[in-house]
C-alpha cells in the first residue's frame, strides 16, 4: 500500500474491458441495483437493452482512449434505458473525476448510495472524493458505514488510520493498523507506521513489541531492525542501541544503514579504531568494494589520518577510475593542504567526469587562482556561479580575478553583487573601495572603505589600504598616519604596512622617518617593485642620487615595464 489515500480518477482498465464484455450481465440483472429488465425480444435492433448495451460499450472504449466527453455523453444516454443503475452511476462518476469535475461526480454518488446503500463500490469512490474535497468527517463517516458492511476492508482500515493520524487522533489511527495486524494482512509500511505511533507516545513497551513482530514477519528487512534500535535511541540507551547495532550486523553483513549507524555511533563515542575495522573487514570480503574504500576514506579523514584518507581514496580511483566520488574527495584533501598542484589534478578528473558539483569547480578556482592562473580560475568561478549563484564567496572570487585581470567592468558587478549578498562582507568592500579608487571613482572608495571600517574598525589591511589610497591623492595625510600606525600595532612587520608608512612619510616631506620605515619593508619584502621604486625616491630626494638609481634598477628588474621607473632612470642619466 502506498502513503497516497486511493483515490481513483477514472477507472481501471481492465474494469473497463470487463464492463464491455459484461454488458448484457449488468443490464438484464434485476435486483436492487434497478437494473433494466430485458425485453420480450431482446435481440430486436431496436431493444432498449440492445441499445443500452451498445452506449455502455462505447462509453468503455471511449473511456479508454480517454475521449471522456464522448464516454460521459454515451454513458448518460445509457441512463435514460435504466436511470436507477448503479453501475452506469459509478462508471459516470469515475467519467467526471478523470475529467476533474469532482462535484459533479459527488453528486452522482451520493445518487448511486442512495440507490444502493450496500454497493461497496460508490461508498469507497464517495468516501476518497470527500477527503480529496477536504470533507474529513464526512470522509470518516463514509469509510466507517462501508466497515460495517466490509469490517475487513484493509484499504479502508488503511485510509481511515491515515485520516486519524493526520489529525493526530493517534489512538484510533492506531486501532485501526491493529486491526488490520490482527487480520494477517500487514504490511511492512504498516508495522512500522503501527510501532511508530506507539513511539511518538513514548510507548516504547508497544513499540518494541510491534517492531519485533515486524521483524519475525520480514526478517530480511532492514528498516525492522532500524526501527527497533530506534525504540532504544529513544530511550537513549546508548549500550543496548550499539549492541543491537554490532549483533545484527554479526548476522547481516550487507546491511549498509546499519554499518553507517553504527559507524556514527562510535565516532561519536570516540571509538574510530572500531569504526574503521567495521569498513576494514568489508574490505577483507571485498578487496574492490569502493563504496567501502569511500567510507573507510571519510573515517580517516573524520579521524585526522590523512594519510590513511589518501591511500583509501587512491585505491579507490585505482579501482573504479570512472567514479568521481575519490577523485573530489582527494582533491578536497590536497585543498585543505594548500596543495594547489595536486588540488588541479585531482579535481579537473573530477569536474570531467561530473561537471554538475559546483563544490568542485569552487575548489578548483581557487586552486588557480593560487597558482596565479587567473583565466582558468575565472572559468572555474564562473561555472561555479552558474550551477549555483548562492554559492558563497564565488561573487567575490570573481571580483577579484577580474580586477587582477584588468577587467574593471566585471570587477565591480561581481563584487557589488557579493556586497548584495553579504552587506557585512568587508573583505569584498575593501577589494571594491581599491577596484574604485583604481578607477578614479574616489569618493566611492573613501565610502566604502569608511563603511567597512565601521563594521571592522581593527582590520589592519582595510586600515592599510584607505591609508595608501589616501596618501597617493597626498589628501587627509595626518588621518593616513594614524590609520597606518594603527595597522602596524597588529603587524609590525608587514613589509605593504611598512611601505605605506614610509611613503605617508614621504608626503609629509620627512624622508629620513619615510627612509627608515621603506628600509625596514625592503627588509622583509625584496621583491616588491613598488617598494623599491619608493626607496629609490626618498634616496632621490636625500640627494643619494646613487642610490636612489641602485633601487630604482633594481625596481625595474622585478618589473621590467614599470614606466615610471623607467623615467627616472632616463631623467637621472642625464643629470
Amino acid at each position: 500500500m502506498d502513503d497516497a489515500y486511493h483515490m481513483k480518477t477514472s477507472r481501471v482498465l481492465s474494469n473497463r474491458f470487463t464492463i464491455c464484455a459484461a454488458a448484457l450481465l449488468f443490464i438484464h440483472c434485476a435486483g436492487p441495483s434497478g437494473s433494466v429488465r430485458p425485453s420480450k425480444d431482446a435481440t430486436t435492433k431496436s431493444s432498449p437493452n440492445a441499445q443500452a448495451e451498445r452506449l455502455v460499450i462505447s462509453g468503455a472504449v471511449n473511456e479508454l482512449l480517454e475521449n471522456y466527453p464522448a464516454a460521459l455523453l454515451a454513458y448518460q444516454e445509457a441512463l435514460l434505458y435504466d436511470s436507477t443503475s448503479v453501475s452506469l452511476h459509478n462508471a459516470i462518476a469515475e467519467t467526471y473525476l478523470a475529467m476533474n469535475r469532482r462535484e459533479a461526480a459527488l453528486q452522482v454518488l451520493r445518487r448511486a448510495v442512495r440507490l444502493d446503500p450496500s454497493n461497496l463500490e460508490s461508498r469507497r469512490t464517495l468516501a476518497l472524493l470527500y477527503h480529496q474535497l477536504g470533507q474529513i468527517d464526512a470522509a470518516i463517516a463514509t469509510y466507517e458505514d462501508i466497515l460495517k458492511i466490509a469490517p475487513e476492508d484493509i484499504d479502508v482500515l488503511y485510509n481511515l488510520s491515515m485520516i486519524y493520524l493526520a489529525q493526530q487522533q493517534l489512538l484510533k489511527a492506531a486501532q485501526h493498523l491493529q486491526e488490520i495486524v490482527d487480520l494477517g494482512r500487514a504490511t511492512s509500511q504498516i508495522w512500522q507506521r503501527l510501532g511508530s505511533i506507539y513511539l511518538s507516545q513514548n510507548n516504547y513497551t508497544e513499540a518494541l513489541t510491534t517492531f519485533e513482530s515486524y521483524l519475525k514477519e520480514f526478517p530480511e528487512d532492514e528498516a525492522a531492525f532500524m526501527a527497533i534500535a530506534a525504540v532504544h535511541a529513544a530511550r537513549k540507551d546508548t549500550t543496548a542501541l550499539v549492541a543491537w547495532y554490532e549483533k545484527t550486523l554479526e548476522e547481516n553483513e550487507d546491511f549498509d544503514d546499519i554499518r553507517d549507524e553504527l559507524t556514527k555511533l562510535y565516532l561519536k563515542t570516540g571509538q574510530q579504531p572500531k569504526a574503521i575495522a567495521l569498513f576494514s573487514r568489508r574490505l577483507e570480503k571485498d578487496s574492490t568494494d569502493v563504496s567501502a574504500l569511500l567510507g573507510l576514506g571519510q573515517l580517516y579523514m573524520e579521524s585526522n589520518d590523512s594519510t590513511g584518507a589518501i591511500e583509501a581514496f587512491e585505491r579507490a580511483v585505482r579501482i573504479a577510475p570512472n567514479d568521481p566520488r575519490g577523485y573530489y574527495t582527494l582533491g578536497q584533501l590536497s585543498f585543505q593542504g594548500a596543495r594547489w598542484e595536486a588540488t588541479l589534478k585531482y579535481l579537473q578528473k573530477a569536474v570531467e567526469l561530473n561537471s554538475q558539483v559546483p563544490g568542485g569547480w569552487m575548489m578548483l578556482g581557487i586552486a588557480n587562482f593560487q597558482l596565479q592562473k587567473l583565466p582558468e580560475a575565472r572559468k572555474s568561478f564562473e561555472k561555479a556561479r552558474e550551477l549555483n549563484p548562492k554559492i558563497p564567496n564565488v561573487n567575490f572570487y570573481l571580483g577579484v580575478v577580474c580586477n587582477q585581470l584588468h577587467d574593471s567592468e566585471n570587477a565591480v558587478k561581481y563584487l557589488e553583487t557579493a556586497i548584495e549578498e553579504d552587506p557585512d562582507d568587508t573583505g569584498a568592500m575593501g577589494t571594491l573601495a581599491s577596484v574604485y579608487d583604481e578607477l578614479g571613482r574616489h569618493a566611492d572608495s573613501d565610502s566604502l572603505y569608511e563603511r567597512a571600517l565601521r563594521l571592522d574598525p581593527e582590520n589592519a589591511t582595510l586600515l592599510n589600504n584607505f591609508a595608501y589610497s589616501l596618501s597617493e591623492r597626498g589628501i587627509r595625510l595626518d588621518d593616513a598616519l594614524l590609520k597606518v600606525k594603527k595597522a602596524l600595532e597588529k603587524e609590525p612587520r608587514n613589509g605593504a604596512f611598512l611601505d605605506t608608512i614610509g611613503w605617508i612619510y614621504y608626503k609629509l616631506n620627512d624622508y629620513q622617518s619615510a627612509l627608515t620605515h621603506l628600509l625596514d619593508a625592503v627588509s622583509v619584502r625584496d621583491t616588491s617593485a613598488e617598494v623599491m621604486e619608493h626607496l629609490g625616491d626618498v634616496y632621490e630626494k636625500l640627494g643619494q642620487l646613487d642610490n636612489a638609481r641602485v633601487y630604482w634598477q633594481k625596481a625595474l628588474l622585478l618589473e621590467g615595464d614599470r614606466k615610471s621607473v623607467q623615467q627616472k632612470l632616463g631623467q637621472s642619466s642625464n643629470q
